[in-house]
Parts: structure tokens; sequence; C-alpha cells
């Protein structure tokens, strides 16, 4: 097939995009999040983590950031001292002297200004937002990750609209997702609720994953409250 002007154009503003590989060692496996890949997070520090994953990606890379972009949809309206995960985050890099302490102020704000942020109240306003993405998408060339505050926010809404099981919608919502992100080479890692996790699981307890074609791993931290499943393509 005969690739369009329109697509070659996205694949070549996709291979400049940053990488996140060995973003946060001591939480993701070696040699990830890869492009591509989506990232669920639930449990109960799923915001705090979030926004530690946000805050080692927008962080310069001297630093230990990626100096990356960031896209956020947040649904639950949680996230919130976005800051206070930068400064732990640089206060914890070797390379974060006692001068860039006095321009602490400068480099947080550089910082903020990376993530592009966009609040929904509804069902039908998280849909334009994935509508708009592609578009972002295009506009913003270093942005390698979308992160998502509560995918599961609006499942009630769309149960009540079009009777849909909870692992229909959260299937629908990953093959769109993995759709974008596969095109334009950027990560998603987002947030669930437990009880939607378990809605995912059949009677035995097993984890129905339907639609990657790649390795899927799951991992729980053993001083912490929150686990991930890693979809990688």
């Amino acid at each position: 097939m005969i690739a369009s002007g329109y697509q070659l154009m996205v694949q070549s503003k996709a291979d400049k995009r940053p990488s996140l590989e060995n973003l946060w060692p001591n939480v993701f496996p070696p040699d990830t999040p890869k492009h591509s890949s989506l990232t669920e997070i639930t449990g109960e520090e799923n915001e705090a983590l979030l926004l530690n994953v946000i805050a080692r990606t927008i962080l310069p890379k001297q630093y230990g950031g990626k100096s990356s972009q960031v896209i956020l949809f947040d649904l639950n309206h949680k996230m919130d001292e976005i800051d206070k995960y930068l400064l732990n985050a640089m206060s914890l890099n070797e390379h974060f002297s006692q001068e860039d302490r006095n321009f602490t102020d400068e480099i947080v704000k550089e910082c903020l200004n990376s993530i592009i942020y966009i609040s929904c109240y509804s069902a039908e306003q998280f849909d334009l937002a994935i509508e708009e993405l592609e578009d972002l998408l295009w506009d913003n060339e270093n942005v390698s990750l979308l992160a998502i505050d509560g995918l599961d926010a609006f499942y009630w809404d769309d149960c009540y609209d079009r009777l849909r099981r909870m692992i229909t919608h959260y299937r629908k919502l990953c093959q769109r997702l993995q759709k974008i992100c596969k095109e334009h080479k950027i990560c998603c890692i987002y947030t669930v609720e437990t009880n939607y996790v378990q809605a995912k699981t059949d009677s035995k307890g097993k984890l129905m994953v339907f639609l990657f074609a790649g390795q899927t791993s799951s991992l729980r931290t053993s001083n912490s409250n929150f686990k991930i499943l890693l979809h990688l393509t």
C-alpha cells in the first residue's frame, strides 16, 4: 500500500519524538515504556504515580528527565501539585546542584509549560478530546506521552447511553488509543479504579487482554500500593 503525503508527514514527525525508555528504572522494567505502548496503573496511589511519571517526562534531561511534552486528559480532577513532584524528582537527581536550587521556580515554570492540559467533565467531552488528539500531536512534535487520569471515569455515562459492559467499554477505548499511539509513536499511561480492573477479569481472576499483539507484563512493587500493567508492542 502506498502511503499518502499526510501519512509520510505523520511518520516523519513520529520518528523525531523523544524516547521515554528507562523513564523510571525503580518502577518500570528496563527499556520501557516503549513508544506505541499502553500502561495501566491501578491502586491507592495511582494518581501520585501518574504525576511522578509526568514529572519525569517533562523534566530537562540534565535532571534525569526526558525533555518531552505531555498531553494530559484530566477526567478525575485530582491532578494537582505537579510542582511538588517536579521538585522531588529534581532533588533526587545527582546533577541537581546547589546553584540550580536558586532557579527552581524558573525550571518548574518551564516544565509546566510542557503540559497540554485538557479537562473533561463528560463522556462526550472525552470522546471529542480523543477525536482531536491527532491534531494536537500534529501541532506538537515534542509530545511523547499521553497521560489519562481516570480512563474509566465516564463508564456509567457510556453504559447508560449505549448499554455497554465494562470490558467492552475498556476494549473500545484501548483500541482507539492504541491506534493513535502506534501511528504517532507515543506512549499512553492511564489510571483506572480497582473495581473497573476487577470487571476485566474472568471468574478465575485471570486478566483478559484482547487486542495487543506484543508482550503483556504485570508487576507490583513491594513497598507501594499500586500495580502497573504494561501492554508492550
